[in-house]
């Protein structure tokens, strides 16, 4: 749902990336829980977090967070959210990231670029990490037309318009 930011003052409070969508949504969360291996899906328990708006961006307090340098240690981790927590999603062509996460991509050839290791927000559109299992090659495709073909969630398959020879080794 975020990332912690730089610190912010000498109380423990920090800026925060919103991923949500408006950004404003975060404000609307109390509980979030703080990432202890994103990859595995492991959080630490949730928390109930003090969030407010700063200037055109966030900053929040987490509990027995009370120092400067105790935020900064935890500049950069996720924080997500309880399953039940999100809304339903309405809209055929909407997706939350975590859903995303562990999907098989294929290209429009039928070949097999490798599995969603994360999602990346540029800020113009985001874009899906992609490694295969056999090597270190990375696809970073981004999650928009023309590229993006087809996402289904059921069967954890993602078609994309994508050349495996436009790798990141």
């Amino acid at each position: 749902m975020a990332r912690l930011g730089k610190s912010w003052g000498v109380r423990g409070w920090q800026h925060l990336h919103s991923f949500t969508e408006p950004p404003d949504n975060i404000l609307k969360l109390s509980h979030l829980a703080l990432e202890t291996a994103y990859q595995s899906g492991v959080y630490d328990a949730r928390v109930e977090v003090a969030v407010k708006r700063h200037g055109d961006g966030y900053v929040i307090k987490l509990p027995q967070v009370e120092a400067r340098e105790a935020a900064s240690a935890l500049s950069g981790r996720l924080l997500s959210v309880a399953p039940e927590q999100l809304p339903a999603i309405t809209e055929s062509d909407t997706w939350y990231w975590k859903d995303l996460v562990g999907c098989r991509v294929n290209n429009l050839q039928g070949a097999t670029l490798g599995i969603v290791r994360e999602l990346i927000d540029t800020g113009a559109h985001d874009v899906l990490v992609i490694k295969t299992q056999e090597s270190e090659t990375e696809h970073l495709v981004p999650f928009q037309d023309p590229y993006l073909q087809s996402v289904d969630t059921e069967s954890r398959e993602i078609v994309v318009d994508w050349d495996p020879a436009w790798s990141r080794d």
